[in-house]
């Protein structure tokens, strides 16, 4: 939608019906959404000589991440069993599987301004941002109880992201058939687990 040419929103969603994930989960829905706002061009802001355009901007969403075509999936291997010393057919476990998995789900905020000046010849980009993910699929290496000696995908695990971006440029030299432009850029990035999974059920 946009309104007077000055307020810009946008929505949307997503759904995804993977056939990786476990029997319990049957669909996973991803809604996004963001505004943008030119506010320089509003009768009450207060617009210097030197400021082109101010506009305020911010957004939501989220995203997932499947799991492996295979990994909820419980697979057997054709075995020989000794039984009172006689060979029997038999059937082992090459891979448990699981059928709780669930997609590993993103879910990020973020918010900035983008100012124009001196007639676009200079301008400056400001985004700070913040993302958490959940239900993260990790590899978890299985008990020997459990019959088997390998590893599970299981959603045990939360990490969390946040930044700061900014970007400065500006039209150092112009002729009538040269210009430069400068460019510097900043950004930095935090980067912390929340959550590994608690102690889990042993599986036997």
């Amino acid at each position: 939608f946009a309104i007077r040419d000055r307020l810009f929103l946008t929505g949307g969603f997503r759904v995804d019906n993977n056939s990786t994930f476990g029997t319990k989960t049957s669909s996973a829905f991803y809604p996004k959404a963001s505004a943008s706002w030119i506010v320089s061009d509003e009768s009450f802001f207060p617009k210097p000589a030197f400021l082109t355009q101010l506009r305020l901007r911010s957004a939501f969403g989220q995203s997932g991440v499947s799991p492996g075509a295979n990994d909820a999936l419980a697979f057997f291997l054709g075995n020989t069993a000794n039984i009172a010393d006689q060979g029997s057919a038999a059937i082992v476990f090459s891979a448990l599987g699981n059928p709780d998995l669930r997609p590993e789900r993103a879910t990020e905020i973020e918010a900035g301004l983008d100012i124009d000046m001196f007639d676009n010849s200079a301008s400056v980009t400001l985004t700070g941002y913040k993302k958490r993910t959940r239900d993260a699929l990790v590899s978890r290496i299985l008990p020997p109880s459990a019959g088997v000696a390998a590893s599970r995908f299981e959603n045990l695990g939360a990490v969390q992201n946040s930044g700061f971006e900014a970007s400065i440029r500006a039209q150092v030299f112009r002729s009538r058939m040269i210009g430069i432009d400068g460019l510097l850029n900043y950004a930095v990035n935090n980067n912390k687990l929340i959550i590994l999974g608690n102690v889990p059920p042993i599986i036997g």
